[in-house]
Protein backbone atom coordinates (compact mmCIF):
# COMPACT_ATOMS: atom_id res chain seq x y z
CA UNK A 1 0.00 0.00 0.00
CA UNK A 2 1.42 3.44 -0.96
CA UNK A 3 1.39 6.18 1.66
CA UNK A 4 1.45 9.75 1.19
CA UNK A 5 4.10 10.80 3.31
CA UNK A 6 4.12 14.20 4.99
CA UNK A 7 7.62 15.74 6.57
CA UNK A 8 6.74 18.76 8.67
CA UNK A 9 10.40 19.03 8.82
CA UNK A 10 10.99 20.37 5.20
CA UNK A 11 7.60 22.08 5.35
CA UNK A 12 9.09 24.56 7.62
CA UNK A 13 12.44 24.90 5.78
CA UNK A 14 10.50 25.28 2.75
CA UNK A 15 8.45 28.16 4.34
CA UNK A 16 11.70 30.06 6.06
CA UNK A 17 13.29 29.89 2.54
CA UNK A 18 10.39 31.76 1.18
CA UNK A 19 10.16 34.20 4.14
CA UNK A 20 14.29 34.89 3.16
CA UNK A 21 13.35 35.45 -0.38
CA UNK A 22 10.16 37.74 0.10
CA UNK A 23 12.75 40.07 2.55
CA UNK A 24 15.07 39.87 0.35
CA UNK A 25 12.26 41.68 -2.32
CA UNK A 26 11.67 43.72 0.28
CA UNK A 27 14.71 45.12 0.95
CA UNK A 28 16.14 46.04 -2.50
CA UNK A 29 12.39 48.01 -3.11
CA UNK A 30 13.15 50.08 -0.12
CA UNK A 31 15.56 50.85 3.34
CA UNK A 32 13.43 49.65 6.04
CA UNK A 33 15.56 50.67 8.84
CA UNK A 34 15.16 49.36 12.90
CA UNK A 35 15.64 45.82 13.36
CA UNK A 36 15.48 44.15 10.01
CA UNK A 37 15.02 40.56 10.80
CA UNK A 38 12.42 40.92 13.53
CA UNK A 39 9.86 39.84 10.98
CA UNK A 40 11.58 36.95 9.59
CA UNK A 41 12.61 35.53 13.37
CA UNK A 42 8.71 35.99 14.44
CA UNK A 43 8.03 33.73 11.42
CA UNK A 44 10.30 31.16 12.41
CA UNK A 45 9.21 30.83 16.35
CA UNK A 46 5.81 30.75 14.98
CA UNK A 47 6.29 27.92 12.75
CA UNK A 48 8.80 25.86 15.61
CA UNK A 49 5.63 26.61 17.78
CA UNK A 50 3.15 24.74 15.68
CA UNK A 51 5.28 22.21 14.08
CA UNK A 52 4.77 18.79 16.77
CA UNK A 53 7.98 17.69 17.80
CA UNK A 54 9.34 15.38 20.59
CA UNK A 55 12.93 16.44 21.23
CA UNK A 56 15.12 17.12 18.11
CA UNK A 57 12.38 14.89 16.39
CA UNK A 58 9.71 15.83 14.28
CA UNK A 59 6.21 13.79 13.95
CA UNK A 60 5.59 11.85 10.79
CA UNK A 61 2.36 11.51 10.02
CA UNK A 62 0.88 9.16 7.19
CA UNK A 63 -2.46 9.07 5.06
CA UNK A 64 -3.31 6.28 3.33
CA UNK A 65 -6.22 4.03 2.19
CA UNK A 66 -8.08 2.42 -0.44
CA UNK A 67 -11.91 3.35 -2.32
CA UNK A 68 -13.29 0.28 -4.19
CA UNK A 69 -16.55 0.20 -6.32
CA UNK A 70 -18.29 -1.68 -8.06
CA UNK A 71 -21.30 -2.70 -9.98
CA UNK A 72 -23.08 -5.99 -9.33
CA UNK A 73 -25.87 -8.31 -11.45
CA UNK A 74 -26.94 -11.16 -9.67
CA UNK A 75 -30.05 -13.73 -10.65
CA UNK A 76 -31.17 -16.15 -8.75
CA UNK A 77 -32.92 -18.87 -10.18
CA UNK A 78 -36.32 -20.22 -9.95
CA UNK A 79 -37.13 -17.01 -7.57
CA UNK A 80 -38.48 -14.27 -9.96
CA UNK A 81 -35.21 -12.11 -8.66
CA UNK A 82 -32.50 -10.40 -10.95
CA UNK A 83 -31.13 -7.09 -9.78
CA UNK A 84 -28.18 -4.69 -10.77
CA UNK A 85 -26.58 -2.28 -7.86
CA UNK A 86 -24.23 -0.12 -7.29
CA UNK A 87 -22.35 -0.96 -4.02
CA UNK A 88 -19.28 -1.03 -1.49
CA UNK A 89 -16.85 -3.97 -2.35
CA UNK A 90 -16.26 -5.34 0.78
CA UNK A 91 -13.44 -7.29 -0.48
CA UNK A 92 -11.19 -4.37 -0.06
CA UNK A 93 -13.22 -2.23 1.50
CA UNK A 94 -12.93 1.45 1.31
CA UNK A 95 -11.18 3.41 3.88
CA UNK A 96 -9.23 6.24 4.79
CA UNK A 97 -6.23 6.27 7.35
CA UNK A 98 -4.03 8.37 9.41
CA UNK A 99 -0.91 7.05 11.19
CA UNK A 100 1.44 9.52 13.53
CA UNK A 101 4.23 8.57 15.19
CA UNK A 102 7.72 9.65 16.30
CA UNK A 103 10.49 7.61 16.91
CA UNK A 104 12.00 9.45 20.23
CA UNK A 105 15.03 6.95 20.93
CA UNK A 106 16.48 4.56 17.99
CA UNK A 107 14.45 1.71 17.67
CA UNK A 108 11.90 3.32 19.60
CA UNK A 109 8.55 4.58 18.13
CA UNK A 110 5.67 6.14 19.46
CA UNK A 111 2.38 6.85 17.68
CA UNK A 112 -1.69 6.08 16.62
CA UNK A 113 -3.68 5.06 14.34
CA UNK A 114 -7.22 6.24 12.80
CA UNK A 115 -9.09 4.52 10.00
CA UNK A 116 -12.64 5.65 9.03
CA UNK A 117 -14.05 3.48 7.05
CA UNK A 118 -17.44 3.00 4.78
CA UNK A 119 -19.75 0.30 5.26
CA UNK A 120 -20.29 -2.51 3.22
CA UNK A 121 -23.20 -4.16 0.90
CA UNK A 122 -24.94 -7.15 1.69
CA UNK A 123 -28.43 -8.77 0.87
CA UNK A 124 -31.66 -7.17 2.86
CA UNK A 125 -35.12 -10.05 3.11
CA UNK A 126 -38.39 -7.58 3.74
CA UNK A 127 -41.77 -9.69 3.94
CA UNK A 128 -43.02 -6.35 2.43
CA UNK A 129 -40.76 -5.77 -0.48
CA UNK A 130 -38.51 -9.09 -1.06
CA UNK A 131 -35.37 -9.39 -1.76
CA UNK A 132 -32.94 -6.87 -2.43
CA UNK A 133 -29.06 -5.41 -2.37
CA UNK A 134 -28.52 -2.65 -0.15
CA UNK A 135 -25.68 -0.87 0.39
CA UNK A 136 -24.30 1.15 3.96
CA UNK A 137 -22.94 4.23 3.16
CA UNK A 138 -22.73 5.26 6.83
CA UNK A 139 -19.00 6.01 7.82
CA UNK A 140 -17.84 4.31 10.64
CA UNK A 141 -14.20 4.01 12.89
CA UNK A 142 -12.50 1.11 11.81
CA UNK A 143 -9.96 0.69 13.69
CA UNK A 144 -8.09 3.81 16.79
CA UNK A 145 -5.26 2.85 18.53
CA UNK A 146 -2.22 3.86 20.22
CA UNK A 147 1.03 2.06 19.78
CA UNK A 148 4.58 0.99 20.75
CA UNK A 149 6.69 -0.12 18.80
CA UNK A 150 10.22 -1.20 20.54
CA UNK A 151 13.11 -3.80 19.21
CA UNK A 152 11.28 -5.98 20.62
CA UNK A 153 8.10 -6.43 19.07
CA UNK A 154 4.75 -3.54 18.65
CA UNK A 155 2.16 -3.12 21.56
CA UNK A 156 -1.04 -1.26 20.65
CA UNK A 157 -3.97 -0.29 22.46
CA UNK A 158 -7.61 0.56 21.29
CA UNK A 159 -10.30 -0.30 18.73
CA UNK A 160 -8.16 -2.39 15.92
CA UNK A 161 -7.89 -5.98 14.28
CA UNK A 162 -7.58 -8.85 16.08
CA UNK A 163 -4.61 -11.33 15.61
CA UNK A 164 -6.55 -13.43 13.14
CA UNK A 165 -8.52 -10.64 11.34
CA UNK A 166 -8.34 -11.06 7.38
CA UNK A 167 -5.44 -13.42 7.10
CA UNK A 168 -6.77 -14.98 4.14
CA UNK A 169 -5.60 -11.13 2.80
CA UNK A 170 -2.65 -12.63 2.57
CA UNK A 171 -1.72 -13.05 -1.31
CA UNK A 172 0.27 -13.89 -3.70
CA UNK A 173 -0.90 -12.31 -6.78
CA UNK A 174 -2.92 -9.43 -7.42
CA UNK A 175 -6.92 -11.12 -7.09
CA UNK A 176 -7.82 -9.59 -3.34
CA UNK A 177 -9.27 -6.18 -5.20
CA UNK A 178 -12.48 -8.30 -6.26
CA UNK A 179 -12.33 -11.41 -4.50
CA UNK A 180 -11.61 -11.87 -0.70
CA UNK A 181 -11.15 -15.71 0.69
CA UNK A 182 -13.60 -17.40 3.16
CA UNK A 183 -16.57 -15.12 2.44
CA UNK A 184 -19.43 -14.43 0.32
CA UNK A 185 -17.86 -10.68 -0.04
CA UNK A 186 -19.51 -8.18 -2.05
CA UNK A 187 -22.44 -9.71 -0.57
CA UNK A 188 -21.47 -9.68 2.80
CA UNK A 189 -23.77 -8.88 5.11
CA UNK A 190 -27.26 -10.73 5.88
CA UNK A 191 -30.20 -7.59 6.67
CA UNK A 192 -33.75 -8.94 7.66
CA UNK A 193 -36.16 -5.65 7.65
CA UNK A 194 -39.77 -4.89 7.59
CA UNK A 195 -40.25 -1.79 5.59
CA UNK A 196 -37.95 1.25 7.70
CA UNK A 197 -37.71 -1.30 10.73
CA UNK A 198 -34.11 -3.59 10.93
CA UNK A 199 -34.33 -6.31 12.81
CA UNK A 200 -30.91 -8.11 11.96
CA UNK A 201 -27.95 -6.96 10.74
CA UNK A 202 -25.31 -10.35 10.26
CA UNK A 203 -22.09 -10.04 9.38
CA UNK A 204 -21.40 -13.53 7.06
CA UNK A 205 -17.77 -13.87 7.73
CA UNK A 206 -17.33 -16.24 10.73
CA UNK A 207 -14.03 -17.30 9.64
CA UNK A 208 -12.26 -14.09 9.02
CA UNK A 209 -11.27 -12.55 12.51
CA UNK A 210 -12.82 -9.38 13.71
CA UNK A 211 -12.01 -6.24 14.91
CA UNK A 212 -12.50 -5.12 18.43
CA UNK A 213 -11.56 -3.16 21.67
CA UNK A 214 -8.29 -5.04 22.28
CA UNK A 215 -4.55 -5.32 23.52
CA UNK A 216 -2.39 -6.72 20.52
CA UNK A 217 1.11 -7.87 20.74
CA UNK A 218 3.32 -8.26 16.88
CA UNK A 219 6.68 -10.03 17.00
CA UNK A 220 9.74 -8.67 14.88
CA UNK A 221 10.09 -10.50 11.67
CA UNK A 222 12.51 -13.33 11.90
CA UNK A 223 13.56 -15.27 8.92
CA UNK A 224 10.46 -14.39 7.26
CA UNK A 225 7.84 -15.26 10.22
CA UNK A 226 5.61 -12.91 12.59
CA UNK A 227 3.70 -13.59 15.48
CA UNK A 228 0.80 -11.85 16.93
CA UNK A 229 -1.89 -12.26 19.37
CA UNK A 230 -4.74 -10.00 21.28
CA UNK A 231 -7.09 -10.12 23.97
CA UNK A 232 -10.43 -8.53 23.59
CA UNK A 233 -11.71 -5.88 26.53
CA UNK A 234 -14.96 -6.87 28.09
CA UNK A 235 -15.77 -10.24 26.52
CA UNK A 236 -11.91 -12.20 27.33
CA UNK A 237 -12.09 -13.39 23.90
CA UNK A 238 -8.72 -13.54 22.35
CA UNK A 239 -6.33 -14.99 19.13
CA UNK A 240 -3.20 -15.84 18.38
CA UNK A 241 -1.90 -15.89 14.37
CA UNK A 242 1.89 -16.74 12.84
CA UNK A 243 2.35 -15.17 9.27
CA UNK A 244 5.23 -16.07 7.05
CA UNK A 245 6.63 -14.65 4.15
CA UNK A 246 9.78 -15.93 1.77
CA UNK A 247 11.24 -16.27 -1.94
CA UNK A 248 13.11 -18.64 -3.09
CA UNK A 249 14.39 -21.26 -5.95
CA UNK A 250 12.64 -18.97 -8.35
CA UNK A 251 9.16 -19.12 -6.29
CA UNK A 252 7.32 -16.36 -3.89
CA UNK A 253 5.24 -17.95 -1.11
CA UNK A 254 3.34 -16.67 1.97
CA UNK A 255 1.39 -18.74 4.70
CA UNK A 256 -0.47 -17.93 7.53
CA UNK A 257 -2.50 -19.86 10.76
CA UNK A 258 -4.60 -18.48 13.34
CA UNK A 259 -6.53 -19.59 16.23
CA UNK A 260 -9.62 -17.54 18.07
CA UNK A 261 -11.59 -18.31 20.55
CA UNK A 262 -14.57 -15.53 20.36
CA UNK A 263 -17.16 -15.80 23.63
CA UNK A 264 -19.26 -13.21 21.90
CA UNK A 265 -19.97 -14.18 18.26
CA UNK A 266 -22.14 -11.57 15.96
CA UNK A 267 -23.42 -14.35 13.80
CA UNK A 268 -24.75 -16.57 16.96
CA UNK A 269 -25.79 -13.60 19.27
CA UNK A 270 -29.62 -14.42 18.68
CA UNK A 271 -28.71 -17.71 20.46
CA UNK A 272 -27.34 -16.76 24.50
CA UNK A 273 -24.00 -16.89 25.51
CA UNK A 274 -21.72 -19.13 22.87
CA UNK A 275 -18.36 -19.52 22.55
CA UNK A 276 -16.90 -19.98 19.19
CA UNK A 277 -13.50 -21.42 18.55
CA UNK A 278 -12.03 -21.04 14.78
CA UNK A 279 -8.99 -22.48 13.10
CA UNK A 280 -7.68 -21.40 10.29
CA UNK A 281 -4.83 -21.85 7.59
CA UNK A 282 -3.92 -19.90 4.85
CA UNK A 283 -1.31 -20.11 2.03
CA UNK A 284 0.30 -19.46 -1.49
CA UNK A 285 2.80 -19.98 -3.63
CA UNK A 286 3.75 -18.09 -7.43
CA UNK A 287 6.55 -19.11 -10.00
CA UNK A 288 8.54 -16.07 -10.34
CA UNK A 289 9.25 -16.62 -14.20
CA UNK A 290 6.13 -18.43 -15.12
CA UNK A 291 3.51 -16.52 -13.38
CA UNK A 292 1.66 -19.44 -12.70
CA UNK A 293 -0.06 -19.51 -8.94
CA UNK A 294 -2.00 -20.97 -6.68
CA UNK A 295 -3.59 -20.13 -3.01
CA UNK A 296 -6.31 -21.20 -1.04
CA UNK A 297 -7.64 -20.71 2.74
CA UNK A 298 -9.31 -23.81 5.56
CA UNK A 299 -10.83 -22.66 8.47
CA UNK A 300 -13.26 -24.77 11.05
CA UNK A 301 -15.59 -23.52 13.19
CA UNK A 302 -16.53 -25.11 16.27
CA UNK A 303 -19.81 -23.98 18.45
CA UNK A 304 -20.25 -24.40 22.16
CA UNK A 305 -22.20 -25.38 24.11
CA UNK A 306 -24.89 -26.63 21.28
CA UNK A 307 -21.68 -28.83 19.63
CA UNK A 308 -21.92 -27.89 16.31
CA UNK A 309 -18.38 -27.77 13.72
CA UNK A 310 -18.57 -26.96 10.57
CA UNK A 311 -15.80 -25.98 7.98
CA UNK A 312 -14.82 -24.12 5.02
CA UNK A 313 -12.32 -23.66 2.01
CA UNK A 314 -11.99 -21.24 -0.71
CA UNK A 315 -9.01 -21.96 -3.31
CA UNK A 316 -7.75 -19.75 -6.21
CA UNK A 317 -5.16 -20.33 -9.50
CA UNK A 318 -4.36 -18.36 -12.26
CA UNK A 319 -1.71 -16.99 -13.98
CA UNK A 320 0.38 -13.00 -13.51
CA UNK A 321 2.50 -11.07 -16.07
CA UNK A 322 2.73 -8.05 -18.05
CA UNK A 323 0.40 -8.16 -21.10
CA UNK A 324 0.51 -4.21 -21.23
CA UNK A 325 2.49 -1.39 -20.71
CA UNK A 326 0.70 -0.23 -17.99
CA UNK A 327 0.52 -3.13 -15.15
CA UNK A 328 0.39 -6.78 -14.71
CA UNK A 329 -2.55 -8.64 -15.85
CA UNK A 330 -3.94 -11.11 -13.32
CA UNK A 331 -6.23 -13.92 -14.63
CA UNK A 332 -7.15 -16.58 -12.35
CA UNK A 333 -10.47 -19.25 -11.00
CA UNK A 334 -11.94 -20.48 -8.18
CA UNK A 335 -13.79 -22.60 -5.72
CA UNK A 336 -14.76 -22.60 -2.33
CA UNK A 337 -17.49 -24.65 0.16
CA UNK A 338 -18.69 -24.31 2.88
CA UNK A 339 -19.54 -27.99 3.51
CA UNK A 340 -22.65 -28.02 6.24
CA UNK A 341 -24.51 -25.22 4.60
CA UNK A 342 -24.40 -26.91 1.34
CA UNK A 343 -23.32 -23.98 -0.36
CA UNK A 344 -20.78 -24.24 -3.50
CA UNK A 345 -19.53 -20.91 -5.43
CA UNK A 346 -17.29 -21.24 -8.74
CA UNK A 347 -15.89 -17.82 -10.55
CA UNK A 348 -13.27 -16.96 -13.19
CA UNK A 349 -11.75 -13.46 -12.80
CA UNK A 350 -9.42 -10.66 -14.19
CA UNK A 351 -7.66 -7.88 -12.77
CA UNK A 352 -6.05 -5.23 -14.73
CA UNK A 353 -3.43 -3.05 -12.46
CA UNK A 354 -3.21 0.59 -13.79
CA UNK A 355 0.05 2.52 -12.95
CA UNK A 356 0.87 0.66 -9.52
CA UNK A 357 -2.10 1.53 -6.94
CA UNK A 358 -5.14 1.11 -9.41
CA UNK A 359 -6.78 -2.08 -10.58
CA UNK A 360 -9.64 -2.33 -12.68
CA UNK A 361 -11.54 -6.00 -12.25
CA UNK A 362 -14.22 -8.44 -13.27
CA UNK A 363 -15.44 -11.31 -11.66
CA UNK A 364 -18.02 -13.95 -12.84
CA UNK A 365 -19.72 -16.45 -9.83
CA UNK A 366 -21.79 -18.76 -9.83
CA UNK A 367 -23.62 -19.51 -6.38
CA UNK A 368 -24.79 -23.08 -5.32
CA UNK A 369 -27.22 -23.75 -2.52
CA UNK A 370 -29.08 -27.21 -2.23
CA UNK A 371 -31.73 -26.71 -4.95
CA UNK A 372 -31.02 -22.97 -5.55
CA UNK A 373 -28.28 -21.43 -7.81
CA UNK A 374 -27.39 -18.20 -8.33
CA UNK A 375 -25.25 -16.21 -10.32
CA UNK A 376 -23.35 -12.70 -10.52
CA UNK A 377 -20.91 -10.50 -12.81
CA UNK A 378 -19.21 -8.10 -10.29
CA UNK A 379 -16.87 -4.92 -12.35
CA UNK A 380 -15.48 -2.41 -10.47
CA UNK A 381 -12.30 -0.25 -10.09
CA UNK A 382 -9.70 0.03 -6.97
CA UNK A 383 -7.37 2.97 -6.23
CA UNK A 384 -5.23 2.54 -3.22
CA UNK A 385 -3.36 5.60 -2.33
Amino acid sequence: MEHLKRNWKWYAAGAVGVGILAYAARADAADLGGNCCSDLEERIAELEATTARKGSKTTRLDIYGRVNKSILYLDVDDANFSDTSVLENGASETFVGFAAGIEFQKGWTAGGVIEIGQGISGVRLDPLSGVGIDSDNDLYTRQSFVFLSTPGGQVSVGLQKMATDDLSELVVANTDAASKRLTLQPLGNLMISIGPISLLNLELEPFNGKKADSVRYDSPVFAGFSASAAWESGSDSWDAAVRWAGEGAGFVAKASAGYEKDKQDDLLSLFGDVETTTVSVHGGVKHIASGIFAQGSWARLEIDPVGIETDAWHAQAGWEGRLFSIGQTTIWAEASDWSDLDLQTYAIGLNQNLAGGIDAYVLGRQYELGDVEAQSVLGGLRVKF
